[in-house]
């Protein structure tokens, strides 16, 4: 109302937080109300009175009527001012319901991204579950194929010392064989010259007996 009073403008903060968009300035309410506001109902008039001068009874009748009108004036800006008041209330409970909308809708939003981070978590154990596993396994068969492959290898050495030792038995049946066919070459040529030997003095003792034969044939042909 001091305001009012003074003629300046009112600025009326929906609240401390809310930006300046939300601001509501008052317009200047030092305004004359309608004459009819001005108007006494009762119609109240001042007596005359012996001690008070004609002076005096028109400066209080102007004092009251200016009193009044100050009052009226007051109240018909005070109503003013509840109007706009009201039109505030009504936006403040429209933006406080904006923001209850928008806080119910933020926290359905953070229980959703509280579902979804549960999931997330849930998915990540798992994964995690998964993989150990997997490591498991892989250590698993990373052990059976370390464990074959000492196999292969102690059969590869086996069977490199097994081919080895055929080589050397190979060898020395080879060795073995050539020393029976050379033996054997020895044998026959041996038996070549002794049959040789045994031809010849088989010719040998033949002629002998031929000769001899002969000799005796021409012995007894002399004689008879």
């Amino acid at each position: 109302a001091r305001a009012s009073r003074e003629g300046k403008s009112v600025v009326f903060h929906t609240s401390p937080s809310r930006s300046k968009s939300h601001r509501t300035t008052i317009p200047h309410l030092d305004e004359e109300p309608p004459e009819d506001f001005l108007k006494d109902p009762e119609a109240a008039e001042i007596t005359d009175d012996d001690s008070l001068s004609i002076g005096d009874i028109k400066r209080m009748k102007a004092e009251v009527k200016e009193r009044r009108r100050t009052y009226v004036k007051e109240l018909w800006n005070m109503t003013r001012k509840a109007g706009i008041w009201a039109k505030q209330m009504e936006c403040m409970k429209q933006r406080e319901a904006e923001l209850e909308r928008l806080h119910s809708t933020q926290t359905e939003r953070v229980q959703q991204l509280e579902r979804m981070g549960n999931e997330y978590a849930q998915e990540c154990q798992q994964m995690r579950a998964k993989t150990e596993e997997l490591s498991k396994q892989l250590e698993h068969y990373k052990d059976v194929d370390r464990r074959r492959r000492k196999e292969h290898y102690e059969l590869f050495e086996e069977a490199d010392m097994m081919r080895s030792r055929e080589r050397r038995r190979e060898k020395e049946f080879e060795k073995m064989r050539d020393e029976e066919h050379r033996k054997f070459q020895e044998m026959v040529t041996r038996f070549e010259q002794e049959k040789q030997q045994m031809i010849e003095n088989q010719k040998q003792h033949l002629a002998r007996q031929r000769e001899r034969a002969t000799q005796d044939a021409g012995i007894e042909i002399e004689k008879e």
